[in-house]
């Protein structure tokens, strides 16, 4: 009169958690029935139905099998004896999960992208942490995360990590999880791999110009590189005790005297460059004698010239000429000296001092040659008629 008992066996894989047992879809089921009773008559049967959102038809046992549907499965079973004897039907629940974990990545401060699609720039104490949650709609939940740097397994995660002693560079890393049934997320996906710039290196600035005697009111101009890094975040500077300020434009000392400039820059990742300097000195304007001096030899010729084109005239076509003497011997020398002089008035150049410079030995050049010219012009011998006609131009 004793009917059968069944019993349930969840091969692998599987995983119990409490008093729920998940499985995946290729993990086997199988009944096993034994005939009750003292002298047991032996199986005629044994029967088993699946429910995944409905039931399905009562079918005989003949192999393991498994659940093809994710999520709550119920297996009812009974078996038969030989007499009739039916077992009372009994359920199985379980949980059907064939879904991948997936993993998401926070990167942590500092840390700068341009844009949305540019890699991170991070520097060693930039923190990567890791979220990953189980996918299904019965999950079995996460069991653990690898971390790969480029294509090498570094680590089973554990908490949140840095690149300490990673050189600088770009940096592939991607990340694995796995749930409780050994379903393994895939690597190199886009929401598990990430590409970072490793910059703990600070910009380089550089002044111009870098000479120590400066003219007042001249432009100073800095310029900061970073490399392969992050960039430039602000370039910064200051003029002796000075506050910082950012740099925006080229920048002029009015004030003589000895100075100092100091500079830096900082990245986008807040690498700062240790302040570098320049000392310079604005001298005190010379006063420019240069005018003066073009004036007087200007004067020294016009009068020589004059001398010259009135007492010892040349002969053009026969006849003597004050005026063209004038204007072929002297006025060239006269001209040269007053532009030198207005040109040093307006620029500053070829001033005077110093004493040995190039404006004293251009002047001095024009004067000697102007009266060199002069003095090579002789008195015209006298002719027949000469006194007649000298005596007419009185």
């Amino acid at each position: 009169n004793s009917p059968p008992t069944t019993s349930v066996q969840i091969g692998q894989p599987n995983y119990t958690h409490v008093s729920n047992v998940w499985i995946t879809s290729s993990t086997p089921i199988t009944l096993t029935a034994a005939d009750g009773g003292a002298i047991p008559v032996g199986l005629s049967t044994t029967q088993y139905r699946i429910w995944a959102g409905s039931w399905g038809s009562w079918q005989e046992y003949t192999a393991p099998f498994n659940l093809d549907t994710e999520g709550l499965n119920l297996v009812e079973f009974y078996s038969e004896d030989l007499l009739g004897n039916l077992e009372l039907t009994g359920v199985e629940t379980l949980l059907v999960d064939d879904t991948p974990p997936t993993t998401t990545v926070d990167v942590g401060g500092p840390k700068y992208r341009g844009n949305v699609n540019a890699y991170w720039n991070v520097t060693s104490a930039s923190t990567f942490t890791l979220e990953s949650a189980d996918g299904g709609t019965m999950p079995s939940g996460v069991s653990g995360i690898e971390v790969f740097i480029g294509d090498v397994f570094v680590a089973d995660y554990t908490g949140e990590f840095t690149l300490v002693g990673y050189g600088e560079g770009i940096h592939r890393i991607d990340f694995r999880a796995t749930d409780h049934l050994g379903n393994q997320e895939s690597r190199l996906q886009t929401h598990n791999t990430i590409y970072v710039n490793l910059d703990n290196t600070p910009p380089v600035t550089t002044i111009a110009p870098e000479d120590e005697e400066m003219g007042f009111d001249e432009l100073c101009t800095l310029l900061a590189e970073d490399g392969n890094g992050s960039g430039i975040r602000e370039i910064l500077f200051r003029i002796d005790d000075g506050g910082w300020r950012s740099y925006v434009s080229e920048f002029s000392i009015r004030e003589y005297g000895h100075h100092t400039i100091y500079y830096r820059s900082v990245d986008n990742l807040g690498n700062e460059e240790q302040p570098k300097e320049l000392r310079v000195h604005i001298a005190e304007p010379v006063e420019n004698y240069k005018p003066l001096v073009s004036l007087l030899f200007l004067a020294i010729l016009l009068l020589s010239g004059l001398f010259v084109a009135r007492n010892r005239p040349m002969r053009f076509k026969g006849e003597r000429s004050s005026v063209k003497t004038f204007l072929l011997a002297s006025l060239p020398f006269c001209i040269a000296e007053l532009l030198t002089g207005i040109v040093s008035l307006i620029t500053g150049l070829l001033s005077i001092p110093p004493l040995m410079g190039i404006g004293t030995f251009l002047n001095a050049g024009i004067l000697i040659a102007g009266l060199a010219v002069l003095a090579s012009i002789k008195k015209q011998p006298e002719v027949e008629g000469a006194e007649d006609e000298e005596a007419e131009e009185d």
